[in-house]
């Protein structure tokens, strides 16, 4: 082989090295926008388990409030009783609008 072609294989093997490490970046900020956008995603999603979670626990206590309103109505004896528990329901709905 003479110099000239050793000079230009080497100069070959240097251009596809520097091809692979450029295709290599490329493909690794790529990879870094992905992990961000599914970073975002999995932030967007425990927000929504939270809030989901913060729902479920207020239906159990409307129901459980709901289970005990409904007994005391039950064992009410008198009108004046139950529009005791009607002025409850009303306090409590409206407490409940309030801290919402």
């Amino acid at each position: 082989m003479n110099t000239l072609t050793v000079i230009l294989v080497f100069f070959a093997i240097i251009v596809m090295c520097g091809a692979v490490i450029y295709a290599l970046i490329k493909d690794r900020k790529a990879q870094k926008k992905e992990i961000q956008e599914l970073n975002t995603s999995l932030q967007s999603a425990r927000i929504n388990i939270e809030q989901l979670s913060k729902y479920i626990d207020d239906v159990l206590k409307i129901k459980s409030e709901e289970k005990s309103i409904s007994q005391k109505i039950k064992e009410a004896e008198n009108d004046e009783e139950v529009h005791n528990i009607i002025n409850d329901i009303i306090a409590l709905n409206n407490n409940r609008v309030q801290n919402d």
